[in-house]
């Protein structure tokens, strides 16, 4: 019975790492857009690529 107990805890300690971490990410990512003036610049993780794209293509 014990083991059932732990593996619920860790169960419901892992969702709360999980909320907490998409919490931090989802408010990270309202602040980035909130700053960003220029909005047809591109962002996030592939902008770099599209950049590249765009030297290639020049």
């Amino acid at each position: 019975m014990q083991t059932k107990t732990n593996a619920t805890r860790r169960a419901r300690t892992t969702a709360v790492v999980v909320l907490i971490a998409a919490a931090v990410w989802a408010g990270t990512t309202v602040v980035r857009n909130a700053s960003h003036a220029d909005t047809s610049a591109p962002t996030g993780p592939v902008a770099h690529l599209r950049n590249v794209v765009d030297l290639i293509r020049s």
